[in-house]
Formats: C-alpha cells, sequence, structure tokens
C-alpha cells in the first residue's frame, strides 16, 4: 500500500492528542506540508515525542531548526521510532483499508 504523508501526520497528531492551538488537524497538516518534506514533517512529530512535547508549536520549532541546518537532526533512535509510529500506522493503514472494503461490499449489495 502507498505511504500518505498527510493521512499519516494526521493519524500521530491526533492518536498522541498533540495540542494543535486552535487549529484543525487539517490546517496544520496542510500547512507543514506544503512548507516541509513530508519526512521531515513525520521525523519532527516523532523528535517532539521523544522530547515529551506534545505541542504543535515544538513540531514548528524543530521543523524550523532544521530548516536553517539544512537537514534534519534527531534524537531519537530506530526503535522509538518503531515503537510510538510505525505500528501505530501499520494499524491505521489495515483498519482504512477494511473499512474501505466494507464500503465497497456494502455498495455493491445496495
Amino acid at each position: 500500500m502507498r505511504h500518505n504523508p498527510s493521512a499519516s501526520t494526521s493519524v500521530l497528531l491526533t492518536h498522541y492528542c498533540f495540542d494543535l492551538e486552535e487549529q484543525t488537524t487539517e490546517e496544520v497538516v496542510r500547512n507543514w506540508l506544503a512548507e516541509y518534506p513530508a519526512k521531515w514533517v513525520l521525523s519532527a512529530i516523532v523528535e517532539a515525542l521523544y522530547q515529551g512535547r506534545y505541542k504543535v508549536a515544538s513540531v514548528e520549532k524543530i521543523l524550523f531548526h532544521w530548516r536553517l541546518r539544512g537537514q534534519p537532526t534527531s534524537h531519537f533512535d530506530r526503535e522509538f521510532a518503531d515503537l510510538v509510529c510505525c505500528n501505530l500506522l501499520r494499524r491505521a493503514r489495515l483498519r482504512a483499508q477494511k473499512m474501505r472494503a466494507r464500503q465497497t461490499l456494502l455498495d455493491a449489495i445496495a
């Protein structure tokens, strides 16, 4: 299945209850993905989680500093990323696939 950066970013922000500062998840995701590479956005969210900072402003500061440096500088390891990110996103993709399959079946019956 193809990776969807927008959906993955939304899943992480929602699952970990990030403080969106009066914005919608969709607005935050759209703005970040318009300004930064998707891989940076996802890594910055994981970095914020690693630092125990569950605010959109924290992710934005991380992204800003990475842009100044010209590259991401993360402190988490692969094990941490797998723990907080990969398994969660895998489960979310499976749920979405099941929902699409169920809707396809319902559409065929109707």
